[in-house]
């Protein structure tokens, strides 16, 4: 496996988690809002 190849590899699987705890925050802290809101 090439150098290049591998570190793709490995930020794509660093990065995916990332993103996806972000995307659960924010819809989460939507979620919130809006209980507290009312609507």
């Amino acid at each position: 496996m090439s150098s290049a190849n591998f570190y793709e590899t490995n930020s794509r699987v660093t990065i995916g988690p990332i993103i996806a705890i972000a995307v659960g925050s924010v819809v989460g802290l939507a979620i919130l809002i809006a209980t507290i809101v009312g609507i």
